[in-house]
C-alpha cells in the first residue's frame, strides 16, 4: 500500500513540470473593471471584453493602448490571441468573425452563415493561421481558410462518440485540437481533424495548454487543476497564500505572467519559484 502511494506521488511529481509546484508571485498591476473574459498574448499584452462589450488592449504595465467596439454586432463571444498581429474576435449572435491588427483596427470580417455555417458557437485560430469551427448541424469539426473554403473536415462526432458536442471552447496547440463541452468533457483531435479520444470529464468551464501534454482546467471559481493528457493525472493548482481568499473567475498563465480575473478586477502577477 505504501509502495503504491509513493509511486503515485513520484508519478505526479515527475508528470507535472516545476511550474506545477508551489510558487511565489510578485504583483504587477490591477485594472478595476468588470470583464467577461481576459487573456494575454505572447508579447505580454493584456486583452479583455468588458461589461459594455468593448474589446480592450493594455500594455505590460496596465496602460490602455486601444479598444474596439462594434455595436451592430452586439456581444463578442470569444477572442483568439494566437497571432497578436491578426486577432480573431467572434460575434456568435451574428455568426461573424472580425480580424483586428495589433492596434485593434479592423482588417477584415467573415459572415459564417453566408458560408453555409449557420450554427457556430466558437471560432479559433489554427497553427497555420486558418480557422477552426465546429459545425453543430453536421456534428463535424472544420478548418476553413480566410475565404471560407473548408480545408479539413472531421468524421461525424455523433456517429463516433454518440453525443452532440456543444463546444464552449476550441483551442489548437502543438498540433492537437481540443473541444470543450462542459456536459460531455474534452474531445481531442489532431491538426488534420482526425478524432483521437474523448475524455469524459463533466463540469469543466475552461481549458488551456500549459505545455504539450499538460492542461490547466477551470472547474469553478477557485477550483483549478493541472491535467496530464498523457498520464490522465490531475493535480490541484497550488495558489500562493496571498491569493487563496480571492474569488478567482479566470486563471491564465503566459510565460512568467499569471492573470487573475475577479468580478470587478483584472490583475497581473509575475511568477517565481518558492
Amino acid at each position: 500500500m505504501k509502495i503504491c502511494l509513493l509511486f503515485s506521488l513520484w508519478l505526479i511529481f515527475n508528470t507535472f513540470p516545476s511550474w506545477a509546484q508551489p510558487q511565489q508571485v510578485e504583483y504587477s498591476f490591477s485594472i478595476d473593471i468588470k470583464a467577461f473574459v481576459a487573456g494575454i498574448d505572447v508579447l505580454e499584452h493584456l486583452y479583455l471584453i468588458d461589461q459594455n462589450n468593448i474589446f480592450r488592449k493594455y500594455d505590460r504595465n496596465g496602460v490602455e493602448l486601444s479598444f474596439y467596439n462594434n455595436r451592430s454586432l452586439m456581444v463578442p463571444g470569444n477572442f483568439d490571441l494566437t497571432n497578436p498581429h491578426k486577432i480573431l474576435l467572434f460575434y456568435p449572435q451574428h455568426q461573424t468573425i472580425v480580424f483586428l491588427d495589433r492596434n485593434l483596427t479592423k482588417i477584415s470580417s467573415m459572415e459564417l452563415s453566408n458560408l453555409g455555417l449557420p450554427e457556430i458557437s466558437y471560432a479559433a485560430i489554427s497553427n497555420d493561421n486558418q480557422i477552426w469551427v465546429y459545425d453543430e448541424f453536421e456534428h463535424v469539426l472544420k478548418k476553413i481558410d480566410l475565404n471560407g473554403s473548408v480545408k479539413v473536415s472531421s468524421e461525424n462526432s455523433y456517429s463516433l462518440w454518440g453525443v452532440s458536442i456543444e463546444p464552449i471552447k476550441i483551442i489548437e496547440r502543438f498540433n492537437t485540437v481540443l473541444l470543450l463541452d462542459p456536459q460531455n468533457g474534452i474531445f481531442i483531435y489532431d491538426n488534420m481533424g482526425t478524432p483521437q479520444i474523448h475524455r469524459e470529464m463533466k463540469g469543466i468551464i475552461d481549458i488551456d495548454f500549459i505545455s504539450r501534454n499538460n492542461l490547466l482546467l477551470t472547474l469553478s471559481p477557485h477550483r483549478f487543476l493541472y491535467y496530464s493528457l498523457s498520464q490522465e493525472l490531475k493535480q490541484q493548482v497550488p495558489l500562493p497564500e496571498n491569493l487563496k481568499d480571492k474569488k478567482i473567475r479566470q486563471l491564465k498563465f503566459k510565460g512568467d505572467q499569471m492573470l487573475i480575473l475577479e468580478d470587478d478586477r483584472v490583475s497581473i502577477y509575475k511568477r517565481g519559484k518558492l
